[in-house]
C-alpha cells in the first residue's frame, strides 16, 4: 500500500512587543517596503508547507493586514507571558491540522534564507532526521545550533509542556541536544550574513536597512 509523502506546517513567531526595538517586529518592512512577516511567510512557502501560520500578539490590529494571503493568522492574546506563549498558541495551531512534523521560524531572523527551510525540511522529509513525526532538527551555521527548527507531530505535546516565560523551546531542545539532528546551513547564506543575525535594536534593524513604523499614539500593545 502506498504511503502519503510526509507534509510539514509552518509557524513563524511573531508576538513579541519588541521593548528594546521599540515597535512590535512584525511591523517592521524590509528594505524595499515589504512588510517582513510576508517576506518571512515567502521564504517558509518553500518547504511546501501544508498550512503556513503567523502567529500575532502586540499592536496585532496593525499586523494582521500585513499577512499575506493564504497564510493563516493566529492571535496569542497572552502573548505578554513571552515566546513560550506564542509557541504554544502557534504549535497548538499546527497541529490541528495534523501534519508530519512542523517549522517553527523566529520572525527577526532576517538573514536566513528560503534556502535554509528547503534544506531543513528536505532532511525531515527524507528521514535524515528520524522518522518525520519524531523528527528533531534544526539549522546550525557554521556549527552553532539555530532556527528554523523542526518537531516531528509526536513530539508537540512535550514542546509546549515544557515551554516557559520568555525561552520558548529552549529548555527541551537544550535536553534533547543529542537527540537533534543539526544541518548545516552556512554555505547558503549570502556574503555578509549571519543565520543567527536577529532585530532586537534599532541600531540592528538599521544595520540590515529595516524600515521601522512610526509609532502610533494611544493604540494600545495589543493592539
Amino acid at each position: 500500500m502506498a504511503t502519503s509523502r510526509p507534509r510539514l506546517s509552518a509557524v513563524l513567531l511573531a508576538a513579541g512587543v519588541g521593548s528594546r526595538l521599540g515597535c512590535p517586529k512584525a511591523l517592521l518592512r524590509m528594505p524595499d517596503g515589504t512588510p517582513l512577516i510576508a517576506e518571512q511567510s515567502r521564504r517558509m512557502a518553500a518547504v511546501e508547507p501544508l498550512e503556513s501560520i503567523v502567529v500575532l500578539g502586540a499592536r496585532a490590529g496593525s499586523a494582521v493586514p500585513l499577512v499575506p494571503h493564504g497564510v493563516r493568522t493566529v492571535i496569542c492574546e497572552d502573548w505578554a507571558r513571552g515566546l513560550s506563549a506564542s509557541l504554544r498558541a502557534g504549535l497548538s495551531a499546527a497541529a490541528a491540522g495534523a501534519p508530519s512534523a512542523v517549522l517553527v521560524m523566529l520572525a527577526d531572523l532576517v538573514d536566513v534564507p528560503a534556502t535554509a527551510h528547503a534544506r531543513l525540511a528536505g532532511a525531515v522529509v527524507n528521514g535524515t532526521a528520524r522518522p518525520p513525526a519524531e523528527a528533531l532538527a534544526r539549522c546550525a551555521w557554521n556549527g552553532h545550533p539555530g532556527h528554523p527548527v523542526v518537531f516531528g507531530a509526536g513530539l508537540l505535546e512535550a514542546v509546549m509542556a515544557s515551554a516557559s516565560g520568555d525561552t520558548g523551546a529552549r529548555r527541551y531542545l537544550r535536553e534533547h541536544a543529542a537527540q537533534t539532528v543539526a544541518i548545516e546551513c552556512a554555505d547558503l547564506l549570502a556574503p555578509g550574513m549571519s543565520g543567527g543575525f536577529d532585530i532586537d535594536t534599532r541600531e540592528a534593524a538599521e544595520q540590515r536597512g529595516m524600515r521601522i513604523p512610526a509609532p502610533e499614539k494611544g493604540v494600545e500593545a495589543h493592539g
